[in-house]
C-alpha cells in the first residue's frame, strides 16, 4: 500500500510538472500569435505602402520623360554655321540669323532666345605638325 500511495505522489508531481510546462508553453504561444498578429498587419501596410509608391513611381517617371521631351522641343540646332561668326554676341547672331533664314516676314518682332551656344569643337593648333609628322 505504501508502495501505491508513494507512485500517487510521485505521478502528482510529475502531472503537476507537465501541467505548469504545458502553462507555460500555451502562454509563449500567446505571445508569438500575438507577434505573428502584428507582424502580418505590418505586413499589409507596407504592401499597401509598396503600391502607392509603385503609383507614384510610374507617374513620376512619365512626368520626368514628358519635360525632358518638351525640353528637346524648345531646342534649335543649326548647323553648319562658320566657326568665330557669331564674334563675341552669340544671341544678337542668332536674333539677326533665324529671320534672316527663315524669312523676315515671318518676324514682326525679334525672336526672343534664351540661351544660345555654340557646341564645343576640336580645333587644330596652328603650326602643329600632328601625330604623324605631316
Amino acid at each position: 500500500m505504501l508502495i501505491i500511495l508513494l507512485m500517487q505522489i510521485w505521478m502528482k508531481f510529475h502531472f503537476l510538472a507537465i501541467k505548469q510546462l504545458l502553462d507555460s508553453m500555451g502562454e509563449h504561444v500567446g505571445l508569438l500569435e500575438q507577434r505573428v498578429g502584428k507582424n502580418e498587419d505590418n505586413v499589409h501596410e507596407l504592401q499597401v505602402k509598396i503600391e502607392k509608391l509603385e503609383k507614384q513611381n510610374v507617374y513620376l517617371l512619365e512626368k520626368v520623360d514628358d519635360l525632358e521631351n518638351r525640353s528637346r522641343a524648345s531646342n534649335l540646332h543649326f548647323i553648319g554655321i562658320p566657326e568665330a561668326a557669331e564674334g563675341r554676341d552669340v544671341l544678337g547672331f542668332m536674333t539677326q540669323l533665324i529671320p534672316q533664314l527663315l524669312g523676315r516676314e515671318n518676324f514682326p518682332f525679334p525672336p526672343t532666345i534664351e540661351r544660345a551656344h555654340r557646341s564645343p569643337t576640336i580645333t587644330p593648333l596652328s603650326g602643329f605638325a600632328g601625330a604623324r609628322g605631316d
